[in-house]
């Protein structure tokens, strides 16, 4: 499975990088680390997430998962997973993914 069916059908992501869709993969790991910590939200499907390749190996990505539409109303511009870096406070969750495996971890950031 390449990474535009693990990562959504965008089309712009030809590098493994950049902001996409959540695909039914990580829709697991979300609702996984979701209930493990007894918590629920009624808009997590409108989350997107920034990812790049993962560097150590090359059928894994490393993703950030964000609202897009807090990021919108604080009129910040994530384009790729590094946009990020001077907005922590947007992270809601990140980890790794390996498309070839369909393993992966997540950890929430911040109460979603």
């Amino acid at each position: 499975m390449g990474e535009m069916e693990m990562f959504g059908k965008n089309k712009k992501n030809k590098k493994g990088k950049g902001v996409v869709d959540i695909d039914r993969h990580l829709y697991t790991l979300v609702g996984t680390e979701l209930d493990k910590m007894n918590m629920t939200t009624d808009h997590w499907v409108k989350y997107k997430a920034a990812i790049r390749k993962h560097e150590d190996n090359g059928g894994a990505f490393d993703f950030r998962i964000f609202d897009e539409y807090v990021v919108k109303e604080k009129r910040i511009k994530v384009v790729d997973y590094s946009s990020l870096e001077n907005h922590p406070d947007l992270v809601l969750m990140e980890g790794w993914f390996d498309r070839g495996t369909h393993k992966g971890d997540i950890k929430l950031k911040k109460a979603a």
